[in-house]
C-alpha cells in the first residue's frame, strides 16, 4: 500500500528536507518517528528538496507499507513529532503515485523586511537597503512569465538535466507599513537556489544596482551572472504543492496574523 503524507514544517532547526550525513533534516526526523509508530522501517520520498532554514507551509511525501495504518495514526504520530513538524493528512494513493514526479505546480513566497525586527528574524530575510525603484521590480517580476530558460539563476546548472522552468504566476506585494515585501512565485519546477537568486536580483533592481535590460539578457540567454546575490534562506516558504489527485489547500499561511489583517497589497 502507498500513502501520501500532507505535512508542514518550520525549517529553522533543520538542514533542509533531504536526509544527509551527520546533520538533522526533516526527512530523517519524520522517518524516525514514523518507523516507531508503524513498527517497521519507513522510507519517505518527498515532493522536492528545501535548503537549510527554509520552511514549508505545504509539503507532500509518500511511503509504502504492507498493512493499513491505524485509525488513530495522525494523533499518535503528531503526539511524538517535535512541535515544528505537523502531519495534516495521510491519504492512500495508487502504487504508481509519486510525491515528486507527479507534482503539477509548486508555489513559493519569499518575505523581506527592511528594518531589523526580532519577531521576523526566523521567517523573513533582512534587507536593510533603500528600495528606490519599486516599479522596476514589478516590471522585472512580470518578465518571469515571458521566459523559460533559468540557467543563469541556478546554483549548479551543469548538474541539471534541464534548466527549463515554466512560470504560471509571479507577483510582488508590499505590507501596509511599506517596510516589508513578499515575492510570490508559481511554476512547474524550480532549480537549485533559483528563487533566492531571483529575489536577490529583483531587490538589486529595486536598489538600482541591476538594470531591467541586464535582467532580461540573463533570462533570454542563460549567461552566467557576474555576481550572485542570493538572499538568506529563512525568508523562503514553500506554500503550495498541487498533485493531480490531491489538490488540497494549505492548512495555514505564512504569517497568519498578516494574512488575516489583509495587510498585503499587490504592487502594479
Amino acid at each position: 500500500m502507498r500513502y501520501m503524507l500532507h505535512l508542514s514544517y518550520d525549517g529553522t532547526k533543520y538542514h533542509g528536507w533531504q536526509r544527509q550525513v551527520k546533520v538533522k533534516t526533516v526527512q530523517e526526523t519524520l522517518e524516525h518517528y514514523l518507523s516507531e509508530v508503524l513498527k517497521q522501517d519507513i522510507r519517505l520520498i518527498g515532493c522536492g528538496r528545501t535548503d537549510a532554514g527554509v520552511h514549508a507551509t505545504q509539503y507532500f511525501a509518500h511511503f509504502d507499507i504492507e498493512e493499513a495504518h491505524h485509525v488513530d495514526f495522525l494523533f499518535r504520530i503528531n503526539k511524538r513529532l517535535p512541535g515544528d513538524i505537523a502531519i495534516h493528512g495521510c491519504h492512500e494513493v495508487e502504487l504508481n503515485s509519486h510525491a515528486r514526479f507527479d507534482v503539477l505546480s509548486r508555489s513559493y513566497s519569499y518575505f523581506v523586511h527592511l528594518h531589523k525586527t526580532p519577531s521576523l528574524s526566523m521567517y523573513s530575510g533582512l534587507y536593510p537597503h533603500e528600495i528606490k525603484y519599486e516599479d522596476r521590480m514589478v516590471r522585472a517580476i512580470r518578465m518571469l512569465l515571458m521566459y523559460n530558460e533559468y540557467r543563469a539563476y541556478c546554483r549548479r546548472p551543469d548538474k541539471m538535466n534541464t534548466t527549463i522552468c515554466h512560470f504560471s504566476d509571479a507577483r510582488l506585494y508590499t505590507y501596509a507599513s511599506s517596510d516589508r515585501w513578499r515575492f510570490d512565485f508559481t511554476a512547474n519546477r524550480f532549480l537549485t537556489g533559483m528563487i533566492r537568486l531571483l529575489v536577490g536580483e529583483l531587490l538589486a533592481i529595486g536598489q538600482g544596482l541591476v538594470s531591467l535590460e541586464s535582467f532580461a539578457h540573463h533570462l533570454s540567454t542563460g549567461d552566467t551572472l557576474e555576481k550572485h546575490r542570493a538572499v538568506d534562506p529563512q525568508g523562503l516558504h514553500l506554500t503550495r504543492v498541487v498533485l493531480p489527485y490531491l489538490n488540497i489547500k494549505p492548512i495555514s499561511a505564512p504569517f497568519d496574523i498578516d494574512a488575516q489583517s489583509n495587510g498585503w497589497v499587490e504592487m502594479h
